[in-house]
């Protein structure tokens, strides 16, 4: 929403300039036009309060009107582009601190508001505790802090007495010059969708467990070439890679983690909600033990998974949960962290993301993302739109997008896996079949580990690359990315 209001502020600002040029002017006053229509729809398709929806349109047609009749007025093209930055920086703001105003916060108790200060001293925390009467501890503390700003933020727990006062509050301390940046510690929830039951295929597949053949999903991306490949050209492991599934957690005694699972913490080894079982299954199952079904991993020797908990047993995680678990992940030692989550890039998100992701680039962790389920543009979701992960979208048995599937065509690293009707492990020693982008992601997550394990130093770019130049086109390419073939990325990634 964000996005398309600001763009209005860019188009106005070309159109009005180039009001000689009568082609490119009426194309650029259509899609100005345009551009006004498709955010109204979006507000008043926003799930706030009809009164909140009308306050929203105001505020924004009010400074859009503003801007456009300075912009008309003024004719220097210095002092026009002064005016866009302007309209950029108080568009942003007016929109997300109306939304702020009008939207019920669902953020974590425990620690409402997240900050970062420009300068980590005593004085500062101890005058804004004394101020505001609140606490502030550190949020983070990475092992390797000389890498990163991480070290920076902090969390404030607001007391229950004074929860009404927290808008006003957060409103307060962002004015604050010692504070750099304010962003609520949200709360984002992991679903499970179900799909339908796969039928079972015909053909002479390479594993012998027995639901193999209703996996449609490693048809679709070819996987037993892979393993062709690997037997036909004596294909080892340079060394076995780590796979970190942050999620609901992994059900550690399923019969399909058995010698393919390291355990972290013994508080990570179980699973209510299913969700990271499921995810752990796609990518790391083990294979061949005549149980159950198939994996992208062919085999611990390659890469095993490990669990972290970022959501709870009822789905629900905070931004602060999760971003803990993507640097514990790096801290010991993650090749490949797959995260099956995210939420809308509101208040603050997306730049506290790609921090995170610049961590575990730095520090030799490749992060695969879910596009979202939205059926809307990933770049509006994060952890979806940071630059250094690598996003994956979701297509069906047809090869054509998934109809829920977020759109990647805005995403700088993006590629497409098999999302619906997906067969995996659950937990207890079961097998469901569920929907999302959460499912596509653990293939691709699962794949790279593999080419970690042949080239122990592929970057996050490098391995983008392989999957981009040897992935094979979808019904859309343009809004999925290519589809994953994983023997043709092994076999980029060994001759490199």
């Amino acid at each position: 929403m964000t996005i398309v209001y600001l763009s209005i502020f860019v188009l106005f600002a070309l159109w009005i300039s180039l009001q000689e040029k009568r082609g490119i002017s009426n194309l650029l006053g259509f899609g100005t036009a345009a551009m006004m229509v498709i955010f109204l729809i979006q507000v008043y398709a926003g799930t706030s309060s009809m009164e909140d929806k009308l306050g929203l349109m105001a505020v924004s047609m009010l400074l859009l009107g503003c801007y456009s009749a300075l912009f008309s007025m003024i004719k220097n093209p210095v002092m026009r582009l002064a005016l866009l930055g302007a309209g950029l920086i108080l568009g942003n703001k007016a929109i997300n601190q109306t939304l702020i105003n009008s939207k019920t916060i669902d953020v974590d108790p425990t620690g409402e508001i997240i900050l970062r200060l420009d300068a980590n001293s005593e004085r500062e925390i101890a005058l804004l505790e004394s101020k505001y009467d609140v606490h502030l501890v550190p949020t983070f503390t990475p092992d390797h802090y000389n890498t990163t700003d991480l070290d920076d933020y902090y969390t404030i727990d607001i007391a229950d007495d004074r929860l009404s006062e927290i808008k006003s509050l957060y409103t307060a301390i962002e004015q604050e010059h010692s504070v750099r940046e304010l962003i609520w510690n949200t709360i984002y929830k992991s679903t499970l969708t179900i799909g339908e039951a796969a039928p079972q295929r015909k053909g002479n597949y390479l594993t012998n467990d027995p639901m193999r053949n209703r996996q449609w999903n490693l048809d679709a991306i070819k996987y037993d070439e892979m393993l062709t490949y690997i037997a036909h050209n004596n294909i080892k492991p340079r060394k076995t890679a780590r796979l970190f599934i942050l999620d609901s957690g992994i059900d550690s005694a399923h019969e399909e983690m058995n010698g393919v699972y390291r355990s972290l913490a013994s508080r990570y080894d179980s699973d209510i909600k299913g969700h990271g079982t499921h995810c752990a299954g796609v990518a790391a199952a083990s294979n061949n033990n005549g149980k159950g079904i198939s994996s992208v991993i062919p085999s611990a020797q390659w890469a095993t998974v490990t669990s972290i908990s970022v959501l709870g047993d009822n789905g629900f995680g905070s931004r602060k949960t999760i971003l803990e678990g993507m640097i514990t992940a790096v801290d010991q030692g993650a090749d490949v962290i797959s995260m099956s989550l995210g939420g809308l890039s509101l208040f603050g998100s997306r730049g506290l993301y790609d921090q995170a992701v610049d961590y575990a680039n730095d520090n030799g962790a490749i992060v695969v993302v879910a596009a979202g389920n939205s059926n809307s543009d990933a770049d509006s979701y994060s952890p979806a739109n940071s630059s250094g992960s690598i996003t994956v979208s979701a297509i069906d048995e047809n090869l054509n997008r998934a109809a829920f599937s977020n759109t990647v065509q805005n995403i700088e690293k993006a590629v497409a896996a098999p999302g619906t009707n997906i067969l995996s492990a659950f937990p207890g020693n079961r097998y469901e079949t569920y929907n999302g982008t959460s499912m596509a992601t653990p293939h691709v997550a699962g794949l790279i580990a593999v080419l970690r394990s042949v080239q122990p130093r592929l970057t996050v770019d490098q391995a983008y690359t392989i999957l981009r130049d040897t992935g094979m086109p979808t019904g859309d390419t343009r809004l999925t990315g290519k589809l994953i073939y994983p023997k043709e990325a092994l076999r980029r990634a060994v001759e490199r």
